[in-house]
This record gives C-alpha cells, structure tokens and sequence, in this order.
C-alpha cells in the first residue's frame, strides 16, 4: 500500500489559517507577556511575579482549594498547572486567528458540502432536491447510489470548534510527550499548537451502510480531481 500523504497543519503556506510571520510573533510575544504573572518556575515553591496578589494567581487558587479539600498538591502538579497556563497564554493569539478563519470559511464550507452531495439527489417534484429537516442546520438528499438503488442522505452542519475547546486541545498537545513524540514535535519547536487542530468547522454526512458511505466518498474524491477541493486526511475509525 502506498503511504498515505502527510496531512497539511493549519499554519502550512497552503492552509495559511494560522500565521507566524514575523509580526503574528511579535504580537504573540506581547501579549503572553501582557497576560503573563509568573514565568515557569523550577519545582519548588511558586511566586515569582512583581505584585504577591497577582503572583500564580491560577495555579494558587487552584492549590489553595485542593488544600482545603485535604487532597494537597504535589510541586509536580503545581508544575502542570503552570506549564498549562502558560501554553494557553502563547497560544491564545493563534486560537483567535483559527476562530475567526473558521468563521469566515464555515458557510462556504457548508455549502460545498451540499453542492457535492446535491449534484447525485434525484429529482424530486418541487424546486429543491433537498428535504429539510425540523433543523436548519440538516438536509436530506434522495441519492442515486449503484445498481439505480436510491437512499437518503443527511447532510449534518456541524458548530464551529468553540475556543474553549481549542485551548483545552492545545494545552493537551503542548504537555502530552506521548503525542508530542508521535507528531514528531521536537522540543525546540516554536510553531503553534493550535496548528493541529483540523477541525475548526465541522459537518456530517449521514448514509444508511458502508456501501453508500464508500460511494458517498467517491464523489468527494471526484470533485478534489475537478479542482473543487482538496481532501488532506482519511481517519476510517471502521477498520480493526
């Protein structure tokens, strides 16, 4: 079998939905230090900013309360809170620009999905091939599938990746040495987190079985030969 092309992160020349030229840095180094009250301390005690009532203020609240709770912390975990709070103080101005490309780009991305879909719908006796559902965000289509079989399919459009999300995934790949390791990060690499997140817009394409799942991928297949789209990942969470 052919090995499977590498798939494009957001801040590759060809997506360009994360940007790190010289001035996205700047702006990033400014504002981690504008929002930055403690630097990552070595394990041991925390505080190490200019004014004790702002000094760690998350990661102390945060071992205040397990105190209280009787569970206390270990310098290890008071560490982690650090770390996380510091990858989501770097990362915050690249979660900004991937919420805002995929505001831009999710009704056009919505509509592709439709029109690819549409283009196999049978006529129906109406002016649209799609039947809408109760929701607006979903669309069924009676489509022609092999052997002149028709079945529906549901086109779901999916909500935008919400910033929260994003933060808690890029806070999981800058501290998981598991996945850091399996992308191949090294650790003296600067670029964004958020750049691997491939999911910012989403939707669903619904069919009734395998079969029609696979042909259903075909005609995505065909529009990236048409120059319509580009398919850059294939996850099949059906094989063993």
């Amino acid at each position: 079998a052919s090995t499977p092309a590498p798939y494009l992160r957001q801040d590759d020349s060809q997506v360009a939905a994360v940007r790190v030229d010289h001035e996205s840095l700047k702006e990033r180094q400014f504002q981690a230090h504008a929002n930055r009250r403690c630097s990552l301390p070595p394990l041991g005690p925390l505080g190490h900013g200019t004014d004790p009532s702002e000094d760690c203020d998350f990661s102390q609240k945060e071992t205040e309360r397990r105190g209280r709770e009787g569970g206390g912390v270990s310098p290890t975990s008071k560490r982690a809170a650090v770390e996380a709070k510091v990858i989501a103080e770097e990362e915050e101005l690249y979660v900004t620009q991937l919420t805002r490309r995929a505001r831009l780009l999710d009704p056009s991305f919505q509509l592709l999905v439709r029109q690819v879909i549409q283009k196999h719908a049978v006529a129906l006796t109406g002016a649209d091939n799609a039947m809408s559902s109760s929701s607006s965000s979903s669309s069924v289509f009676p489509c022609l599938f092999e052997g002149d079989i028709v079945r529906n399919v549901e086109v779901l459009a999916g909500p935008i990746k919400k910033r929260s999300r994003m933060m808690e995934k890029v806070i999981a790949y800058g501290t998981n040495r598991k996945f850091r390791s399996e992308a191949a990060i090294p650790d003296d690499d600067f670029r964004p987190s958020t750049a691997y997140i491939l999911d910012p817009v989403r939707c669903s394409v619904v069919c009734n079985g395998p079969e029609q799942i696979l042909q259903v991928y075909s005609w995505f297949k065909d529009e990236v030969s048409l120059g319509a789209l580009k398919i850059t990942r294939v996850k099949n969470k059906f094989s063993a």
